[in-house]
């Protein structure tokens, strides 16, 4: 990178607070890393509907943005949920690219990029590796896979990061 500081966007269905997983507590050391390092940053995150009141408090309201989906529940939530566990299991596959994908987010997230301006994009998990396309060519893109198969030191490494 060139001497501009960077200014990292996360997007992530993986809620940083309260840590009570391990993916929570990746999600959350490696932006309290970019934070201790005095870049700026800001973290939208694109789960379920939960409370992020811990979230924001402890990332400040003018880092962290929120655009949560509705959990579906009832019997209705349930079937869906067994089916499409079955239907990756059936497949062999995981989960699609696609996931949370809609009209509303691609907004919310556009709007979000021209606010922050991000010098670099920084998505968990490839199942939401579709809002990468939103961003200019110019913008550094990520996905952290949270697995050392997926590369994720090398990737950071070559955008001069440190992991």
């Amino acid at each position: 990178m060139d001497n501009e500081q960077p200014r990292i966007l996360f997007v992530t269905p993986i809620p940083t607070h309260p840590a009570i997983t391990g993916s929570r507590m990746r999600v959350f050391k490696l932006i309290e890393t970019v934070d201790s390092w005095g870049w700026e940053f800001r973290i939208i995150y694109v789960g379920w509907n939960i409370d992020c009141e811990p979230m924001k408090k402890r990332w400040g309201e003018d880092r962290f943005r929120v655009f949560t989906h509705p959990r579906p529940q009832g019997v209705f939530g349930f079937f869906r949920r067994l089916f499409g566990f079955l239907a990756r299991k059936i497949r062999k596959k995981g989960r699609s690219t696609e996931l949370f994908r809609s009209k509303e987010l691609k907004e919310f997230l556009l709007q979000q990029g021209r606010e922050f301006v991000p010098t670099a994009v920084v998505v968990e998990y490839a199942y939401i590796s579709w809002i990468l396309d939103l961003f200019p060519s110019a913008v550094q893109k990520l996905i952290d896979t949270h697995d050392v198969l997926g590369g994720r030191r090398d990737l950071l490494l070559r955008a001069g990061l440190r992991p």
